[in-house]
């Protein structure tokens, strides 16, 4: 997401909680903050740890310059508590907080970060989901996505291409798999989660995929199938596929109502379906003619944040 702000040197990216040398430390630390474990201990052992975040030892480095700090929710899901926020925010007066919520708020992994966006802790609150932002009173912004130049392939198959967890979409995708199959069409399908076989493809176990290898698969193929979990219905907000399609001038085959929310949908190659006999071979030739021009690039939140702030 935010590669472009990093490679222009206008930001840290921190990708780990703590900065403990101690390797005992490390492993007590690892312990302490484990989900079932934190749950009955709620941080007591804090203030007898002291625990060396990896935030506060950059914030050293800046302590009288104004600095923001970007939460998304993924990173607030272990160790972060309002109490050691909000100590931080006092120990770095010229620090802000601001929030990014790239999950939607029924999401398991958003619900620390919605828990804690109540707490008075975040000087600004985003999110990519227009329903969440209007429920919650957050900012409404699209996920911001960085355009990556060292993924794009040498040749391209006219097929199509999905990855993603299963999460109760295994069976969607083997009635797509029996359309493709009809209509004479290459796919690829990197399905996660329990190992179970389907009659076109195989759920592969848990695996962290590095996104940029994710990604040169993704473009590897002339069409991006974008499948919204039926149990969420309206809910889902717009995933990374819908961006990729925009910025790498792919075609987008989607169930996700709220693409036509999107503001740079563009019929011409951007396929709302309501299921697998909506699809139309034709999709599979066409040449895409995408109007990216930096229009999601985290330089621009930034740009957002530093008006609000100020």
């Amino acid at each position: 997401m935010f590669e472009e702000l990093i490679v222009s040197k206008k930001a840290i990216f921190i990708n780990k909680y703590l900065d403990e040398k101690n390797f005992l430390r490390r492993e007590l630390l690892k312990i302490f903050y484990k989900d079932k474990v934190n749950a009955f201990l709620q941080g007591c052992f804090e203030p007898i740890m002291l625990p060396k975040f990896s935030i506060t030892e950059q914030l050293k480095n800046y302590i009288e310059e104004d600095s923001v700090v970007i939460f998304t929710n993924a990173s607030l899901q272990k160790v972060y508590s309002e109490k050691n926020l909000k100590k931080i925010k006092l120990q770095y007066p010229h620090v802000r907080f601001v929030l990014l919520l790239v999950d939607s708020i029924f999401q398991p992994q958003a619900k620390k970060a919605v828990e804690l966006s109540k707490k008075g802790v975040f000087d600004l609150i985003y999110t990519y989901n227009n329903d969440d932002a209007q429920k919650l009173g957050y900012i409404y912004w699209p996920t911001p996505y960085s355009y990556l130049s060292d993924v794009i392939p040498k040749t391209i198959i006219n097929g199509v291409y999905f990855c993603g967890s299963d999460k109760g979409r295994a069976n969607i995708l083997d009635r797509f798999a029996d359309k493709f199959n009809e209509l004479g069409v290459k796919y690829k399908f990197n399905v996660f989660g329990n190992h179970r076989k389907y009659k076109n493809f195989s759920v592969e176990s848990y695996d962290l995929k590095d996104y940029r290898e994710v990604l040169k698969d993704t473009l590897k193929y002339s069409v991006i199938l974008d499948i919204c979990q039926e149990s969420h219905g309206e809910k889902c907000g717009l995933s990374l596929r819908v961006y990729e399609a925009f910025v790498y001038g792919r075609t987008l085959v989607t169930n996700n109502k709220k693409i036509k929310e999107f503001e740079y949908y563009d019929p011409s190659y951007m396929h709302y379906i309501e299921n697998e006999n909506d699809i139309r071979l034709e999709w599979f030739q066409e040449k895409v003619n995408s109007q990216y021009l930096g229009q999601l690039s985290p330089n621009l939140l930034v740009e957002d944040i530093c008006k609000r702030i100020i």
